[in-house]
């Protein structure tokens, strides 16, 4: 026996399952993220050192940073919601379009992370700003914090 099953709800389906594949991969792609942020008792990680750039970052005084973060964060919510939204519906578009076009996905996912890139660049250049602000006694300050930075980070080690 054939069951009449109407054409727009198999697409509705296929849509759900794609989104829930993709929300979930998401979440996976978090946790696994915030696993190696947060560190993990493993060898593999145990014995890394910092990220440059999270040690640099943290080795920056206390309000050098504060600003950073307040500045990174203008510019990324100036065009977050809105952007993100529509990039959203552009990939979503494309993942439901028949044919499907992995040439323009691929593309649109580019353009990601060129944005996630911009982000990243404008941060160094926020860095490097605050660094050429201080006289040569607070750079002098600032890699002794930095070497603190890694060296608690490696002092972890266990035997």
């Amino acid at each position: 026996m054939v069951e009449d099953v109407k054409p727009g709800r198999s697409r509705r389906f296929r849509i759900v399952l794609i989104l829930s594949l993709a929300a979930n991969l998401l979440f996976i792609g978090l946790m696994v993220g915030a696993v190696m942020r947060q560190g993990h008792d493993g060898p593999r990680y145990r014995d890394r050192p910092p990220s440059v750039g999270a040690a640099l970052f943290r080795a920056l005084p206390r309000e050098d940073k504060r600003e950073i973060r307040e500045a990174m964060h203008q510019r990324d919510s100036l065009v977050r919601d809105a952007e993100r939204q529509s990039d959203f519906a552009e990939i979503r578009a494309l993942l439901i379009a028949e044919p499907f076009d992995s040439a323009a996905l691929e593309d649109a996912m580019r353009r990601q992370i060129d944005k996630r890139h911009d982000f990243i660049e404008q941060a160094q250049v926020d860095w490097v700003a605050r660094i050429a602000a201080m006289d040569a006694g607070e750079r002098a300050e600032y890699v002794e914090r930095l070497d603190r930075v890694i060296e608690e980070k490696t002092s972890r080690k266990k035997p």
